[in-house]
């Protein structure tokens, strides 16, 4: 059943191992949360949180997201974090941070999941925004304020979403302590909103944040408008009182827009109001608006004894900030606003300040002071900008500190440990610092004495450093910058491939930028990095390709404009450089046999490369030493069309020592290349071509091919391998390799490449879309298994050899999206994938790791089947969990009684004698098609081929029967997955010529020599035998087709289609 979710993964099958992300392609950049004696960070990593801790380099990840996280943030004490998603079946968690385990889990109200989320420092309310629908994504929000051009992306920042979305506060049940058992608790709630708001169309909410001294005031802010939302009809002095201090420092995350329905709920509605930010009031222009923060109220403050008071102040993409502040007369006057909402006492714009001059304000917090000479009741507002500085401001926006120069890129976070985070209690008259509200004081010089507690940067250049508050007064803004710890650091570039040291824990990590790393996966470090885009190669190409040599002496990366470089493999310095194609490398693969002979690249032109190995790749060590050629150019072929990508590129070193090299293409040609024979004189040489074995466009076919490697050894000849020593010379010189070919049909053929011959069709998992990655690898007493990615999420392992058992695989969710690239460590014990974009090639934003421990396979497989025991249909049970209702079903109960019914045919259907039949017995292969039929499969001629074959390889002959567990595994394996519906009509119609906008169809002459001449031929017999059978006796040709056919005529007339007006997709022939 395609489409159907992974089945459960054994325990430690693919257990999650260190990540490797890149944060600044995450949808809300990096959100760290360090715990102050510890030095944790925790950051989003696609679907996953990770806890990372600074000094012993480990990391806990928080699993349980089936989408891209959007939002994070933490509890003041940042015992817990709290992480949402945005997707179909989206929700909030709140994890635990001494243990990483689920304290609360929150169904997502809305159907598109969560786009923004704060939480109060004591963790007992959250607020969230719904996410957008589909066609508005996290990204193109976040960029409507990440962009300091408003030019670059237009429509981002004032795009109109034809959908509402809404503001959820929930009332968290009491978390406990930090660690704490709660055997009582499992941690799933099935929790409502308290409170609910619905934001006007128009201007997709990025931000959410609750007010510090009351959960009754939220503010909320899009690139054009700023809502204040009250609950209680908006009485602010009327909402109850909390436990809350100030809301979580330097927490920001984005909002995207959604729908959701809240009927029968209890909670009660906010009432909101948008006050008007005019250019005209300011006598200057007012950037889209980017993140929001309430600074606490003040005694003194006329507004301190509401419970709802003090100011906010929103950044603003010029990097400035809008401060709203509630008093005096509203631009238009009290009637005028009134009119749109806003009350006596509401919040409106009084003034602007310009914080960062070269870019947005990126980031917005209020940290209390800490320390010695800090005063009890002083806070400081704090600022991150995309120009890479952070600055510190008293509570009158007065400059207090500033921290320029950190020159990593732009500021996506500013995070204070515990004891900087505001309080978990109201502020109270001997800890509330008063200001002026009538101030209207600018950005002048620096105004005190820093006391913050020490913070963590994050920026968009993935890296996160650790500063310290004290070093401003003593080192000053340079020196306190320059004394700068680096914490963490994840991937220099959007990841694009990489490729696995044949004998060390290292990756080639490229970029899709300019830079290239080794990557210690062991040691969780950077041993070498390069940016190719600096000095004399600062228009150098971008990196498309890598792969190491066989024996680890070399790195050959390929470009976007088709050169190879060859790099030493200790310092990345190249030492050769080729242009050989003016298209883009796809795939660069190397021969395993001893000497490392052989180099091949496939690129955009269809064409396949060879080049010839000639040593290690080693850099000169002094300048007297020169470079030696690594590699020589052998040519090329264009084995495949322009048009048609090619899926697979490998060798393999026979048992004889002989060296292949096979190319598959999306048009499904298979090529076998002779190394052996191909010169720089006289070009590659082909040893064979085959375009009808994979029934693909090029044999006129409609499967496509999607993946494609060689078989281990071990399963070369079917267990031949391990046969006795004096059988091995025979072996080595008679058993062909052979290939796993997956294709967009679900199906996985296993070739042999000799003859180009299927002898296997399997249905493959079909968890994520059709099988994109196969790499085989030995496992545990010699047995072998493949490791699998679907491009939709999935990673999977499978054991071999494939049979199409759905107990024999199993997959697990890996990325949120697409799965890229996966590859396998040099000792089979870790894989290792990409979460990709939406096309192939795509950078990705996380490299995963994933230990890999096949004997639970084995031991599920083991389970399985001794669970469903040895008795008659036990294997045909576990391939009916693949049929439609399973095997319980009633598609199932037919398959038995055809079956049966098959055994009394052979017996005779007017014997008067008794007849014996039963699903323990055997039926004639002869009747193999006639089954296929009654079961709504019509096989070609081809396919009918593929099948004999089959069996034949399995000792089965012409005079041979088969069981019914054979019968249901060859016809789940073989069955086409996607029924033949109206469209394919109409698309073959239309391929032959006709014209449904015009009424045009086709010539009976046209199509009855289509009919006896294309594809596999019907001859004029077998035309007027379908013609008795669909009109009865008498009836020829001429009643089969019209003079002129049309695809609905021949759809419903001949193949038996429900009428198109009853909207009916019917599979099969009447």
């Amino acid at each position: 059943m395609i489409g159907r979710s992974p089945a459960p993964i054994p325990p430690n099958l693919l257990s999650p191992h260190p990540v490797h992300s890149s944060p600044s392609q995450s949808p809300l950049s990096l959100r760290e949360q360090p715990d102050g004696s510890t030095k944790k960070v925790c950051y989003i990593a696609a679907h996953t949180a990770v806890i990372f801790d600074c000094v012993s380099k480990t990391q806990l990840v928080l699993q349980g997201h089936c989408n891209p996280i959007t939002c994070l943030v933490a509890t003041a004490d940042r015992s817990y974090v709290a992480t949402a998603d945005a997707g179909p079946d989206a929700m909030i968690v709140v994890w635990c941070v001494a243990t990483g385990e689920p304290a609360r889990t929150i169904p997502s109200p809305s159907p598109h999941g969560i786009g923004a989320m704060d939480i109060t420092p004591c963790g007992k309310h959250v607020a969230a925004v719904s996410a957008p629908p589909p066609g508005f994504g996290v990204s193109e929000v976040r960029r409507a304020y990440d962009t300091e051009t408003e030019s670059e992306h237009p429509d981002a920042a004032g795009a109109n979403i034809a959908a509402e979305q809404e503001v959820y506060v929930y009332d968290l049940p009491d978390l406990g302590p930090a660690g704490g058992d709660d055997d009582d608790d499992d941690g799933a709630d099935d929790l409502e909103p308290s409170l609910i708001g619905v934001v006007p169309e128009g201007d997709p909410q990025v931000c959410v944040k609750f007010h510090p001294t009351t959960t009754r005031e939220l503010a909320t802010n899009g690139a054009k408008r700023v809502f204040f939302w009250l609950a209680d009809g908006g009485e602010r002095d009327s909402a109850k009182e909390t436990d809350d201090g100030a809301s979580n420092a330097g927490s920001s995350p984005s909002a995207r827009s959604g729908e959701a329905s809240f009927a029968g709920n209890d909670a009660r509605v906010m009432r909101y109001y948008s006050p008007p930010v005019s250019a005209r009031d300011f006598k200057q222009t007012v950037g889209g608006f980017t993140v929001a923060a309430f600074i606490p109220p003040q005694i003194g403050d006329i507004s301190y004894k509401e419970k709802g008071g003090g100011r906010c102040v929103v950044g603003t993409r010029d990097g400035d900030v809008v401060v709203f502040d509630s008093g005096g007369v509203p631009p238009g006057g009290a009637a005028a606003a009134e009119a749109i909402g806003i009350k006596p006492g509401d919040r409106r714009a009084i003034k602007i300040l310009r914080l960062h001059t070269r870019g947005a304000v990126t980031a917005l917090g209020v940290v209390a002071a800490v320390g010695p000479g800090a005063a009890s009741n002083q806070t400081y507002l704090v600022t991150g900008g995309a120009d890479g500085n952070v600055r510190f401001f008293d509570h009158r926006l007065r400059l207090v500190a500033w921290f320029d120069g950190l020159a990593t890129g732009r500021v996506t976070s500013v995070s204070f440990t515990a004891d900087g985070a505001p309080g978990g209690s109201q502020p109270s008259p001997s800890n509330a610092l008063a200001y002026d509200s009538d101030s209207d004081s600018d950005v002048d010089g620096p105004i005190g004495k820093l006391t913050a507690p020490d913070f963590i940067i994050g920026t968009d250049q993935s890296k996160v450093f650790g500063l310290r508050s004290a070093a401003f007064e003593a080192l000053g803004s340079r020196g306190a910058v320059e004394s700068a710890e680096l914490l963490a650091e994840g991937t220099f570039d959007p990841l694009v491939t990489m490729t696995p040291h044949p004998h060390q824990p290292r990756l080639c990590c490229v970029g899709a930028g300019s830079w290239l790393w080794l990557w210690d996966y062991e040691k969780r470090e950077t041993v070498v990095r390069k940016d190719f885009g600096i000095g004399a190669h600062k228009t150098s190409p971008k990196h498309s390709a890598a792969a190491y040599r066989a024996d680890g002496a070399g790195i050959f990366v390929g470009t976007q404009t088709g050169t190879l470089k060859a790099l030493d493999p200790d310092t990345l310095a190249e030492v050769q450089t080729m242009r050989f194609t003016p298209h883009r490398v796809q795939k660069i693969v190397v021969s395993d046999d001893p000497g490392c002979s052989f180099a091949a690249v496939s690129d955009d032109g269809g064409c396949v490369s060879l080049f010839e190995l000639l040593g290690p790749v080693r850099e000169p060590r002094s300048l007297e030493e020169e470079s030696e050629r690594v590699f020589e150019f052998v040519g090329k072929h264009r084995a495949h069309g322009k048009d048609a990508h090619i899926v697979g590129l490998e060798f393999h070193t026979r048992l004889n020592g002989e060296i292949e090299l096979v190319s598959c293409g999306a048009e499904g040609r298979l090529v076998r290349f002779d190394v052996k024979n191909s010169t720089a004189e006289g070009g590659v040489k082909l040893l064979g071509v085959s375009d009808d074995v994979l029934g693909g466009r090029a044999a006129g076919g409609t499967s496509i091919p999607t993946s494609m490697r060689f078989l281990p050894h071990a399963r070369d000849g079917d267990g031949d391998a391990g046969a006795q020593d004096e059988d091995e010379d025979s072996m080595k010189q008679h058993v062909s390799p052979r290939l796993l070919v997956a294709d967009d049909s679900y199906k996985v053929r296993t070739i042999t490449l000799d003859d180009f011959v299927c002898v296997k069709t399997v249905l493959g998992p079909t968890y994520g879309g059709p099988l994109s990655h196969m790499t085989a690898f030995g496992g545990d007493a010699g047995n072998t298994h493949l490791v699998y990615a679907h491009p939709d999420k999935v990673l999977g392992v499978s054991a071999l050899p494939l049979d199409g058992d759905p107990a024999r695989a199993m997959g697990m969710i890996a990325h949120p999206g697409s799965v890229g690239v996966v590859v396998l460590g040099h000792d089979g014990k870790a894989v290792f994938t990409i979460g990709g974009g939406s096309v192939p090639g795509d950078a990705g934003s996380v490299l995963n790791a994933w230990g890999v421990n096949a004997r639970a396979l084995d031991d599920s497989i083991a389970v399985a089947v001794e669970a469903a025991g040895d008795g008659v249909g036990a294997v045909a049970d576990r391939f009916a969990a693949l049929l439609e209702g399973g095997a319980d079903g009633e598609f199932y109960r037919e398959a038995k009684d055809y079956f049966l019914y098959a055994q009394l045919r052979a017996q005779g259907e007017d014997a008067t004698r008794d007849r014996a039949a039963g699903l323990g017995g055997t039926v004639a292969l002869s009747e193999l098609p006639k089954l296929m039929r009654a079961l709504g499969h019509f096989p070609t001629e081809h396919e009918l081929r593929d099948m004999y074959v089959e069996l034949n390889a399995e000792g089965y002959d012409a005079s041979s029967s088969i069981s019914f567990d054979r019968f249901v595994a060859i016809y789940v394996n073989h069955r086409s997955v996607f029924a033949v519906e109206r469209e394919d009509i109409d698309a073959a119609f239309e391929a032959l010529g006709a014209d449904a906008e015009i009424g045009r169809g086709i010539d009976r002459k046209d199509l009855y020599r289509t009919l006896t001449h294309e594809g596999e031929p019907m001859t004029r017999g077998e035309l007027d035998a379908a013609a008795v059978a669909l009109f009865g006796e008498g009836a020829t040709l001429n009643d089969l087709i019209a003079k002129e056919t049309d695809a609905r005529s021949f759809a419903e007339d001949v193949l038996g289609f429900a009428p198109a007006a009853e909207d009916v997709t019917v599979g099969a022939a009447a």
